[in-house]
């Protein structure tokens, strides 16, 4: 949409300042074994360019609250004013300069309410799998977040369901998750739970499966894509037709190959 992204994260070499918003803390109101860890949310929004586009750049930024060249607040009307400006809401109670509608005053209103679920470490991403069956753009946004709590997240997007930028995405996609990569694991850690729960023969057909599966994938993928016509339209129905097709013989190469692996490699317990 043209807009900077993420310019109010924390500073992630504060060590201080991550262990308050993003790093679950020993004894936190969580699961013990979370300590150390941090939730993460994936969101997977798609972008209406068209009807964006149309929008006067003044409007764009009074819906996203910062100015569209150089992320300054509103109240920065220089093109080279910094994006670390802060956008001080005291003065502007009613919303005339900074609308109580914005996205950046809703996800962050500072006010000592929403003072503790309006930190949160992002990085998104964008997405073009332009065109769609209609033979219309699919670009998007694929939002990423960590923080402390998962309340804080929530909080945050529960304040956003109503912001005027709402006309213009649809969210697609996404999910909850919670990150232990940062609880000190190694590779000679994961290699003696593997041995644990599973054998070297469960290691070869795994590898062998991810082999064929990818060489299946590729031979549907290219069929459809050589034999696709109709313009933007026929692209978009030939991708639909490949990744329906990949998964159903996938599913059945897959149930074959473990029927026969099951009977070469007896399990326990089975």
């Amino acid at each position: 949409m043209g807009f900077k992204d993420g310019i109010t994260n924390p500073d992630t070499t504060n060590t201080t300042q991550m262990n308050q918003q993003v790093w679950v803390q020993p004894g936190a109101p969580e699961p013990a074994w979370t300590a150390g860890g941090t939730y993460q949310v994936v969101r997977i929004i798609r972008m209406f360019l068209d009807k964006w586009d149309v929008v006067p750049v003044g409007e764009q930024e009074r819906i996203f609250g910062r100015r569209k060249v150089s992320g300054a607040p509103l109240y920065a009307t220089s093109p080279t004013a910094t994006d670390l400006l802060d956008p001080i809401y005291t003065n502007d109670p009613d919303g005339l300069l900074t609308p109580l509608t914005s996205h950046i005053r809703l996800a962050n209103p500072q006010t000592p309410q929403t003072a503790a679920t309006s930190a949160i470490l992002r990085r998104s991403f964008q997405y073009d799998r332009s065109p769609d069956v209609q033979g219309n753009p699919d670009m998007g946004h694929v939002f990423c977040c960590f923080q402390q709590q998962l309340a804080t997240y929530i909080a945050m997007q529960t304040r956003l369901e109503n912001e005027t930028l709402v006309p213009f995405i649809s969210p697609i996609g996404g999910g909850y998750f919670f990150t232990v990569i940062v609880q000190g694991g190694n590779a000679g850690a994961f290699l003696s739970s593997f041995t644990a729960l599973a054998s070297l023969p469960d290691l070869y057909i795994s590898m062998i499966k991810a082999v064929l599966f990818g060489y299946l994938a590729a031979i549907v993928g290219a069929y459809k894509g050589l034999k696709a016509g109709g313009g933007p339209r026929g692209v978009g129905q030939a991708v639909n037709e490949a990744v329906i097709i990949a998964f159903m013989l996938l599913f059945a190469l897959n149930s074959i190959l473990t029927a026969i692996y099951f009977q070469l490699v007896p399990q326990n317990g089975l």
